[in-house]
């Protein structure tokens, strides 16, 4: 924050040195401070004792385990930009080194968007039990996308709270099953009423009576 401030009047000269000022006129500045990549160069030392000529070796930090590796951070980003943003992946990596100085070849971001759907394991369960164990109405429908300029199916199953998204090549009753979530589902089911869904349905009814 920075005060201008008045030492004089500006008509007659006066000082205003001592005179406490009856309200500010606030403008606001917006930048972005400069980026820097911070790179910390860990070293192992390796000593060999002078009595038994064995080979000792310090030990890294937990968590450094190759040569040169990345921070979460970084992973978010690249991630954020070709997951969130759908940015290509040439585009992101050339917009990531333009922006943090930092190159990235485009096979490294496939892996770190590969490390977090394998890290995002356990919340994919607790949307998909959660949906499942809905007592309300639940929605489920599909939709047609293309993926590698290949048709395929994107299914969805959502409650008030979460939303399931599964892509998958065919729209038929294995993929259904696949997902796991409609047929172990028992309450109000709220979709578009195609013929398998509909078989589905009387099977889930059945299912409760017998139960029930």
């Amino acid at each position: 924050m920075k005060i201008h401030g008045v030492y004089k009047c500006h008509i007659c000269g006066e000082s205003l040195q001592d005179v406490t000022p009856e309200r500010h006129i606030i403008r606001q500045f917006v930048d972005i401070p400069e980026i820097k990549v911070k790179v910390i160069e860990h070293r192992a030392e390796i000593k060999k004792c002078p009595k038994c000529r064995r080979k000792n070796i310090g030990k890294f930090p937990e968590g450094i385990t190759n040569t040169v590796q990345y921070s979460e951070k970084v992973k978010a980003i690249a991630f954020y930009l070709t997951q969130y943003q759908l940015i290509p992946y040439k585009r992101g990596s050339e917009l990531i080194d333009d922006m943090f100085g930092i190159k990235l070849s485009q096979g490294t971001i496939v892996n770190f968007n590969k490390g977090c759907y394998y890290a995002l394991g356990p919340i994919e369960n607790k949307i998909k039990n959660s949906i499942t164990n809905d007592a309300g109405a639940i929605h489920f429908d599909e939709t047609g996308i293309y993926i590698d300029k290949k048709r395929q199916w994107l299914h969805v199953a959502s409650n008030d709270k979460y939303t399931y998204y599964q892509a998958h090549e065919k729209c038929r009753q294995k993929v259904i099953d696949e997902i796991n979530i409609l047929p172990n589902f028992t309450v109000t089911a709220v979709m578009t009423a195609s013929k398998l869904i509909i078989s589905i349905l009387i099977v889930i009814t059945l299912y409760a009576k017998l139960i029930f």
